[in-house]
């Protein structure tokens, strides 16, 4: 139901967090961040399931999911990484799971407070604020960041945004449906 009401406030516009979100397609506005990282020598699958247009700010979309695959370079050095994007109800599920040692599930909800870090005392770059950002910035477009364990035992962490409506009308998109009213049907005249 949370679901559907966070849709129809995206389809008219009163949602007062999705501010500037635009329709555009996740497989689109992802690959020029995962190309990225395979240049620099990680393993990274990538496949789009279905439509995957969506509803939000691409270049934010592109940055967390930019986030994500340096966190699995730094914590699952070596691993490699499926990155999936799904339509998945009125939502586009985007999954990035790595085949390392995974999270221990007493941490998945601390890892996206600000500062926090599973072992402080590890010489590890960074303040603990990426994924408490990369959550704010999806949750900013209506959509939520989560990690679960993943098929392989590995972290899998999960981006969900809203999918566009097939019928929105965006302007300037060249995608846009255009109904043609029918023929007027010529009246008979009364004899």
């Amino acid at each position: 139901m949370s679901a559907e009401i966070r849709r129809l406030r995206t389809l008219v516009n009163e949602s007062p967090v999705a501010i500037g979100v635009e329709a555009f397609d996740v497989e689109t506005a992802l690959t020029p961040t995962i190309e990225l990282h395979r240049a620099t020598g990680q393993l990274i699958t990538f496949r789009a399931e279905g439509s995957t247009r969506a509803l939000g700010r691409p270049t934010e979309i592109a940055q967390v999911l930019e986030g994500l695959l340096a966190n699995a370079m730094k914590y699952a050095p070596g691993s490699a990484v499926a990155v999936t994007a799904r339509h998945e109800l009125d939502e586009i599920a985007i999954r990035v799971e790595d085949a390392g040692a995974g999270i221990d599930p007493q941490h998945w909800d601390h890892i996206f407070e600000r500062g926090f870090r599973v072992d402080p005392s590890a010489p590890a770059p960074g303040d603990g604020l990426g994924l408490s950002v990369a959550r704010k910035l999806v949750r900013s477009q209506d959509g939520d960041l989560w990690v679960e364990e993943g098929p392989t035992g590995g972290a899998a962490f999960v981006m969900s945004i809203p999918a566009a409506p097939a019928l929105r009308i965006v302007p300037g998109d060249a995608e846009a449906i255009i109904v043609k009213s029918p023929e007027p049907v010529p009246m008979r005249e009364a004899r």
